[in-house]
């Protein structure tokens, strides 16, 4: 039997819990210090240059030494603490091994003077950033057959770096994270997504290419926390985003925004703290409960808005967005063109006749229906032909813009452009079309690589 005690170490640092218990502080030696990412078993990125980094004390020098089993060095660096930290034994140091082929297994040396961190069973190899929310964050061991995954899972050259969530710097939780080969029981703590998707990539690249995954994921968050500035700053929809940011932290100190988070956290604490206490029968007073329920009313509106701006995952459709994920990076990434990687899109809408609209696909190959909501697809046959209004996903509006279900066929076609006839008996002239525009409801489009169309609206 499987015991999964959290996402990741240190996740119970944002609900007010602490890291494991006894964990070794594996990231400090004296002045000396890394960052998290730096443990045994990690893997580093093949065919460029390796940046390593933390803070020793200022104006000193840091000497990396990468060595193989024999004790020969195969790459050495160093780097100088730069002033600018807060305190003098907290200047930042980077340092740049040169760029490697995969290989390994290799120790890693950290040294400064007397002090020193050794990481052992280091790959050279391919790494990936698996972020993002709840659909990302969705573990091994809660997906469809997760449990078979995880008795199955016995390759040590598949690796996994589950960072801490805290809603501050919590470097206890990050000594008790590192690196983990994914095998079992312990890959049961592994994005599911992220595990189908390095597996396979290690099939791809063969037994000697280790594969690492950073998990960097929360559930919950608003999908604006994992874009980047200049994609918020470049749509109307993202712009508010940053600028009400930019006004919360105006004119404040790093000490100032330190503060505010400190005092989140205490608040965000005594909550859950309150909550575990009335679970287990000795809650506050009526009057202390009155104070919950006003906290619980104002978290509760937070959540729902981020919520509302993120994504979802079926526990058994794990696979499938693994699935694609590899299509998309083996043909994007790695240049494989014998894979086809690409959702239908639209590309067209014009008007058709008996006041129909006709729908163009690209990348639609092999187009055809497939089950209706996403709960559907997975045992759904292939279909061809017509769906009615309510299940083809498709709506149509007219001049007033108020949109109605459609009906939609496909048309005949065998090329990579195929077009969709939409229309219903309500408009009669109709000016526009959406496809698969609700939170929950008919997406069963898909192309012959069994890839989904995109949702579309204009």
């Amino acid at each position: 039997m499987v015991t999964v005690t959290g996402i990741a170490p240190g996740a119970s640092g944002a609900t007010g819990g602490g890291p494991l218990a006894g964990a070794a502080d594996r990231t400090h030696n004296g002045l000396l210090h890394v960052a998290a990412v730096f443990s045994d078993h990690m893997v580093l990125q093949r065919e460029t240059p390796i940046a390593v980094f933390g803070t020793a004390p200022a104006g000193e020098r840091v000497v990396i030494d990468l060595t193989d089993a024999q004790g020969v060095t195969v790459a050495q660096t160093m780097a100088t603490a730069q002033t600018g930290g807060e305190h003098e034994t907290e200047a930042p140091w980077l340092a740049i091994l040169p760029s490697l082929p995969a290989s390994g297994p290799y120790t890693m040396r950290v040294s400064h003077e007397t002090d020193r961190l050794d990481f052992t069973d280091v790959m050279i190899g391919e790494v990936w950033l698996a972020g993002g929310q709840s659909n990302m964050e969705l573990e091994l061991h809660t997906s469809e057959h997760g449990a078979e995954a995880i008795t199955a899972a016995s390759d040590p050259l598949l690796r996994f770096y589950n960072t801490p969530k805290a809603g501050r710097i919590d470097e206890a939780a990050e000594s008790a994270s590192g690196w983990k080969p994914a095998v079992t029981p312990q890959v049961a703590g592994m994005s599911a997504v992220a595990y189908h998707f390095g597996a396979r990539l290690r099939a791809q690249f063969g037994a000697d290419v280790a594969v690492g995954i950073i998990d960097c994921y929360i559930g919950g968050t608003s999908i604006t926390s994992w874009m980047s500035r200049a994609t918020l700053v470049g749509s109307d929809a993202g712009r508010p985003y940053v600028e009400r940011y930019e006004a919360a932290i105006a004119g404040k100190t790093e000490e100032q925004m330190r503060a505010e988070a400190h005092h989140w956290q205490t608040v965000f604490d005594q909550w859950n703290n309150d909550v575990a206490a009335k679970t287990r029968g000795t809650g506050p007073s009526s009057a202390r409960r009155s104070s919950m329920r006003a906290r619980r009313s104002t978290t509760c509106c937070s959540c729902a808005r981020w919520t509302a701006a993120s994504s979802t995952t079926s526990t058994r459709s794990t696979r499938r967005p693994s699935a694609r994920a590899s299509r998309t990076w083996r043909c994007a990434v790695y240049g494989r063109a014998d894979i086809e990687a690409e959702s239908p899109r639209v590309t067209s809408v014009a008007p058709a006749e008996g006041g129909a609209l006709d729908v163009t696909f690209t990348n639609a190959r092999g187009l055809h229906w497939r089950g209706t909501t996403p709960d559907t697809m997975r045992t759904a046959a292939h279909e061809s032909g017509a769906r009615a209004a309510g299940e083809s996903g498709f709506e149509i509006a007219g001049a007033d813009g108020a949109y109605v279900d459609a009906g939609a066929r496909i048309l005949p076609g065998a090329g990579e452009r195929v077009t969709v006839r939409v229309e219903a008996s309500q408009i009669d002239s109709p000016t526009a079309a959406r496809y698969a525009w609700k939170s929950w409801g008919p997406a069963p489009l898909f192309n012959g690589a069994n890839l989904p169309a995109l949702p579309y609206a204009g």
